[in-house]
């Protein structure tokens, strides 16, 4: 999952290190080595990976305790889902991941 966060990161300009790496591909035909690491998510969590990069940089830029609540309505409002309990979960320790990989060391 690391990985898969470090991937998501944006390195500038609002483009994220995974999308560097398929424009790389594109210009020489070779994916980047570090992109050929990355671990494939089980078909069962992709939806809520997908739900992750969208609404982190909503989530991103807020500081302290996101509130289930609103976390819930925000995906019912972008993606016509309801998300159970267990995927808020997930999601908040995704959240949680992520913020802790990207404080400064």
């Amino acid at each position: 999952m690391r990985h898969q966060l470090w991937l998501a990161a944006d390195i500038g300009g609002g483009m994220s290190r995974r999308a560097a790496f398929v424009q790389v591909a594109k210009a020489t035909g070779k994916a980047p080595a570090a992109a050929e690491t990355s671990a494939r998510l089980p078909e069962c969590l992709r939806h809520l990976w997908d739900w992750f990069i969208t609404l982190l940089p909503v989530y991103a830029a807020e500081e302290g305790a996101v509130r289930p609540s609103q976390l819930a309505d925000d995906i019912t409002a972008c993606f016509g889902l309801r998300a159970t309990g267990f995927e808020i979960g997930l999601f908040l320790d995704l959240l949680e991941l992520w913020r802790a990989q990207s404080r400064p060391e």
